[in-house]
């Protein structure tokens, strides 16, 4: 009567052992998975997001080169005019230009919702790590 209560004890044990191990290999499965998110969000922010810096900055330099030519030639053509209409031209130059908008704006608009989004997945992905 014993060797059958021992044995039914010693099933039991190799049953729950056998269970904690695949609860565990499970969860270690999941972690590994957040983890590779963490990382694979922190490749986007260390590969792509100083790229997109750079095109923003080349982008950049570029218009304000257009900007400083623009404003050059209204400044050569308002001194090649006569005084007189050289106040008229001025103002209506200024009225006409406007420093065009650039579109460096929306690329630096651009850029930092990038920048978030990123930081914002890296954050939630931290947090999902760190539950598991």
């Amino acid at each position: 009567m014993y060797i059958y209560i021992f044995m039914i004890l010693i099933v039991v044990e190799v049953v729950g052992v056998v269970l904690l191990f695949n609860i565990l290999r499970k969860q270690h499965i999941v972690v590994d998975e957040l983890w590779s998110n963490i990382a694979a969000a922190l490749v986007k922010r260390h590969a792509v997001i100083p790229r997109l810096v750079a095109v923003v900055k080349a982008s950049s330099a570029y218009e304000l080169q257009i900007q400083r030519s623009v404003a050059a030639a209204g400044r050569d053509d308002i001194q090649e005019t006569s005084v007189a209409e050289s106040e008229l031209q001025k103002n209506v130059v200024i009225l006409i230009e406007s420093y065009p908008e650039m579109r460096v704006q929306k690329n630096f608009k651009i850029l930092l919702d990038e920048l978030m989004e990123t930081e914002d997945v890296i954050q939630g992905d931290r947090l999902l790590y760190n539950r598991a």
